[in-house]
């Protein structure tokens, strides 16, 4: 059998392929065709929009949805040709008209006339693809790695910040992650992402490592922006920094560049405790996830959940160091018998000892009380950072946050 094109979309009388394999010719064929171009221009459509104006993305036949307006199917399948089959200038097309441009509002009376919104009069409320929602958590948390190009990561290593695009996919075991988020089999040709809503899309915003680390990114970004200038400042110099950081972490770490200044500077304001500015913080919180600004009934409720959680933190925190400090305290009891012991049987003139022992124990007692204040301080610090890093992740679980609106 001759090589040629498809007999039933071909012009009657076609010559067969003579040059080569044929497969140079096919793929001419196919890009000249008038249905490729309406094809493509079918699918960046519906990868705006949610619905192609055929919404039978690889069907154009008899068996497929006849479109909705084969009029503006049209006129964007001409612009696309005209303008040398440029998909930047397609999207630009698109992005750029007043459909697009529609807000999701709901209107009695047009759902009574298109109650599936099939001829476009308003925008339809969609879940974000599963690369969009972890690119979105790293862009909040601005941990995200901006590097075009480059090997394919591994999305299992929750230290992976480049963008999802550039994951490992494999055929034989999809990620978890992306299961979760209706990620489509690699090992078959996918016309459309179907998506669902589940309970499980939520527990694994709420039981995800990787989200965890992204949650005390952000919460430290957070702390970070809403600190005074003149603190943020400090520490910058204090910490050294020399360049450009990644902006994450109040405290500082001195990754920016190198630092200037020694090193018991460096861990002494790495020590430096963080200030949870628990109202200014939620409302420089709801812009960075959800686009907008907190509304005072989420701020209020946001409040009083830091309030409940920080206190019960609290006190795991102070039960969990008070149990640490009893076990140190019967270490260095058995440990003072054993010495004890050898110094009586090797120390016979103990007068000027005992008296530099007293002049120590001295110095002791007057350390103790900053020591259980700073102890004190400590655990409170550790309680609101667990009860900020529990309210991020409830933020990032939240539907708004990975639905367009």
């Amino acid at each position: 059998m001759p090589r040629s094109f498809l007999t039933v979309l071909s012009a009657e009388g076609a010559e067969p392929y003579t040059e080569g394999s044929g497969r140079l010719p096919l793929a001419e064929a196919i890009a000249d065709h008038p249905i490729t171009a309406r094809v493509i221009v079918n699918r960046v459509w519906r990868w705006h929009m949610g619905t192609g104006i055929v919404d039978t993305p690889s069907n154009f036949g008899l068996m497929g949805e006849r479109p909705t307006n084969p009029e503006l199917l049209e006129y964007l399948t001409s612009r696309f040709v005209d303008g040398g089959m440029s998909i930047k200038q397609l999207h630009r097309d698109i992005m750029l008209s007043t459909t697009y441009q529609l807000a999701s509002g709901r209107h009695a009376r047009n759902e009574q006339v298109d109650e599936a919104n099939r001829y476009y009069w308003r925008v339809d409320r969609r879940r974000l693809d599963a690369e969009s929602i972890r690119d979105a958590i790293l862009h909040a948390s601005g941990d995200v790695d901006p590097e075009v190009g480059g090997p394919s990561l591994s999305l299992r290593d929750e230290e992976n910040n480049r963008r999802t695009l550039y994951g490992e996919v494999s055929r034989f075991q999809v990620d978890e992650f992306l299961q979760t988020f209706d990620f489509p089999n690699p090992s078959l040709s996918a016309e459309r992402r179907y998506t669902t809503n589940v309970p499980g899309q939520s527990l694994y915003f709420m039981n995800s490592p990787f989200v965890r680390r992204q949650a005390e990114l952000l919460v430290k970004r957070l702390v970070e922006e809403t600190a005074p200038a003149g603190v943020v400042a400090e520490g910058e110099a204090e910490n050294g920094i020399g360049g450009s950081g990644n902006g994450n972490g109040y405290s500082g770490n001195g990754n920016g560049g190198e630092a200037t200044a020694g090193a018991d500077d460096n861990e002494e304001a790495a020590e430096a405790p963080m200030v949870f500015r628990d109202r200014e913080m939620i409302e420089a919180a709801y812009p960075l996830l959800y686009s907008r600004e907190a509304t005072e009934p989420e701020i209020a409720a946001g409040l009083e959940f830091l309030e409940e959680r920080r206190a019960a933190f609290l006190v795991e925190e102070i039960e969990r160091a008070e149990s640490e400090s009893s076990e140190q305290a019967g270490t260095d009891e058995s440990a003072g018998d054993a010495s004890a012991g050898d110094a009586d049987a090797e120390n016979e003139d103990a007068g000027d000892e005992e008296a530099g022992d007293a002049d120590a124990e001295a110095a002791d007692a007057e350390d103790d009380a900053p020591a259980e204040e700073t102890e004190s301080d400590s655990a409170e610090q550790r309680a609101s950072m667990r009860a900020w890093v529990q309210y991020a992740r409830a933020l990032f679980s939240v539907a708004e946050f990975r639905f367009v609106n």
